[in-house]
Parts: C-alpha cells; sequence; structure tokens
C-alpha cells in the first residue's frame, strides 16, 4: 500500500477531481503522509487544509512526527475533519514513555474514535535496544491496554532508517514475535491487532 507525501509544493495535487483521487484511495490507500523531523516545518494551517480536502474521500492522515510536535498540534488534531494515525508509538521519548503527555493526547484521540496508533519497528526510539525493546514494547502495551480497537502493528520495513543510519537490518521475524509479547500472546487480539483494525482502517 502506498501513500501520498505531502508539503507546500504539492497541496494543489489534491486539488485534482475528487473522482480521480477516490479512485486512487480505493486501489493505493486512502491517506496523506506527513514526516516531520523540524518544528520549523510543522505548518498547522497546512495540515488543517488537507485534511479538509481528503476528509470527503474518507482519508485519514498518517503522522510520522516527534511526541512534542503532536502536544504542539492537541487543539489542531481534536479539530481535524478527518482520521490521524501515529507512526511507532508517536515517538514518545523512550525515557519518559507514557509519563510524556503526548501518550495522553494519543489516548484521548484514540478514546474519541479520531485516531490510531501504530505500535510499529520496536527499534525506533529505544534505549534499552535489541532483543528485548523493552521500553517500546512498554508504550506498546500500554496503547493497546487503553484501545485495542485502535491499534495497528508492521515491521517498517524496508527500515530506511537503519539504512541510512548504517545499521544492521532489524530482523522482521523478531519484530513480529514482539508483537506477542505486547498483545501477552492473546491471540484474538494478535487477529484484532494484524486483521480487524487495519481492514476497518484501509477498508481491505
Amino acid at each position: 500500500m502506498k501513500s501520498t507525501s505531502v508539503g507546500r509544493d504539492t497541496l494543489h495535487e489534491l486539488d485534482q477531481p475528487l473522482k480521480e483521487l477516490a479512485y486512487v484511495s480505493n486501489h493505493w490507500g486512502p491517506l496523506l503522509r506527513f514526516m516531520i523531523t523540524e518544528f520549523k516545518d510543522l505548518d498547522l494551517d497546512l495540515i488543517q487544509r488537507c485534511a479538509e480536502k481528503i476528509a470527503p474521500l474518507n482519508w485519514h492522515i498518517c503522522f510520522w512526527v516527534t511526541a512534542d510536535m503532536i502536544v504542539a498540534m492537541k487543539d489542531l488534531l481534536f479539530s481535524l475533519p478527518c482520521d490521524v494515525v501515529f507512526d511507532h508509538r508517536g515517538h514518545l521519548p523512550a525515557g519518559e514513555g507514557v509519563k510524556h503527555p503526548a501518550f495522553e493526547i494519543i489516548c484521548q484521540l484514540m478514546n474519541a474514535n479520531k485516531a490510531w496508533v501504530k505500535v510499529s519497528a520496536a527499534y525506533h526510539d529505544s534505549e534499552s535496544g535489541s532483543p528485548s525493546f523493552a521500553d517500546t514494547l512498554a508504550i506498546g502495551k500500554a496503547y493497546i491496554a487503553t484501545n485495542p480497537n485502535k491499534i495497528l502493528w508492521g515491521t517498517d520495513w524496508p527500515h530506511p532508517s537503519e539504512t541510512i543510519a548504517g545499521n544492521v537490518m532489524p530482523d522482521d521475524v523478531h519484530l513480529l514475535n514482539l508483537l506477542s509479547v505486547q498483545t501477552d500472546n492473546d491471540a484474538t487480539l494478535i487477529h484484532k491487532v494484524l486483521v480487524d483494525n487495519p481492514k476497518n482502517l484501509y477498508r481491505f
């Protein structure tokens, strides 16, 4: 499934006929992705305008942003007319974990039926590291306990961040096995995360 990356210079692409965009969403994935690493690039007005464009198509916005940005976007996130998805647990700093205010914001959004969170790529933001990734798995378990109906999962293959950093490639089988740790090996819950939830969000 592919997504459409959005920046100031590509906003005009959203002004194509809605019929054509709806066709694309049905075949390539109904989402726009914002990958923002620096506060200077956080454009709340752009996000709002994009959300208004895609809401009639039943698309959602996927955010790859820092936890501090989520805090800064709190009011906007609750007002957006479309669902949002947070990559990699909302990038909560492992040292703070669920004590970071972004955790409560994301949980509130999930419980308001406005957001989903990916408990993916356990190596992202982890300080404890491989093989346990105990710190990020604890965050994932807390999200699952909050609202298992709003949880998504993925390995983040082909692991672009690790390629760029020159790190050893993660073992995707091990990453999958870590989902069992986060769900206490509950088969029903695993099925919900891997099958039911993505089916509901992506309309498989």
